[in-house]
């Protein structure tokens, strides 16, 4: 499993790793994870406080290529304590003590994945976060609507 930046994808796997990044912002709209916002109405402090969106290209055990973005929280660190932004996930000697009674007891075990699941969580407060260079054309390419929200910065 090789993770890397969208930049690097793109070179290694050209229209591959753009149509994957495409799904994920596609799935991204579908979920209304995003709403489009005019800088013009933003305040300073708000610009500020954008977080850039990161993209990256993960090539799975199976071969397939699948786009991820997150948002660079770095700014946000001085925020927050630790206990309040990470999710809670098991330890792995947990996980290998739970399979090794499950096998012990020959119990019949399975598993399932929630598509998108971290997605479905409504929160009352936001975030901004500042796309840039091509994820701004994909993801102007998933929804027209978008087109209306780009700016350019610096040239």
């Amino acid at each position: 499993m090789t993770q890397m930046t969208a930049k690097a994808g793109r070179k290694k796997h050209g229209k591959i790793a753009i149509d994957a990044l495409y799904r994920e912002f596609l799935q991204l709209h579908d979920q209304r994870v995003f709403e489009g916002q005019n800088v013009d109405k933003l305040t300073r402090a708000q610009k500020r406080a954008a977080l850039r969106a990161i993209s990256m290209i993960k090539e799975k055990r199976c071969g397939t290529i699948k786009g991820r973005t997150v948002a660079d929280g770095r700014p946000q660190r001085a925020l927050y304590r630790k206990e309040e932004t990470s999710s809670p996930t098991v330890s792995t000697d947990a996980l290998m003590m739970s399979v090794m009674i499950d096998a012990k007891e020959r119990r019949d075990v399975a598993t399932a994945d929630v598509a998108g699941a971290h997605l479905h969580a409504r929160l009352e407060d936001f975030t901004l976060l500042k796309l840039e260079g091509e994820a701004v054309d994909i993801m102007c390419a998933v929804c027209e609507e978008y087109k209306k929200f780009v700016t350019y910065e610096n040239g």
